[in-house]
């Protein structure tokens, strides 16, 4: 989950990374978007938007993130409705990382 208090949208890919920072897999088969905070007409934060995005896993990609040695988050940001944006030293964006797992143990 990603709370995004910034007027500009975010596309982002997350990549495994081995002990040489080679890429050796991708948390998302496709890059994701997280959309921007929407603004008032005086440019003032009036809250935070929330995306949610899923990556279910299969056993392959969770043995790759399993010998992973790093995590590099690739993000392009763009603005949303405006040309000039305003920035607030309070604005900030979070995430949270949660993993439910679905497993069978003999």
């Amino acid at each position: 989950q990603l709370n995004n208090g910034y007027p500009l949208s975010a596309d982002i890919q997350i990549y495994v990374l081995n002990e040489e920072l080679n890429v050796i897999d991708s948390l998302f088969n496709e890059r994701q978007l997280m959309a921007g905070l929407q603004t008032d007409l005086m440019a003032s934060d009036t809250s935070f938007t929330t995306s949610t995005i899923l990556a279910p896993l299969d056993q392959e990609k969770l043995d790759r993130i399993e010998v992973g040695k790093m995590l590099l988050l690739d993000v392009f940001l763009s603005t949303t409705d405006q040309q000039v944006i305003h920035l607030s030293s309070k604005s900030k964006i979070t995430y949270k990382i949660a993993v439910e797992l679905n497993t069978h143990i003999p």
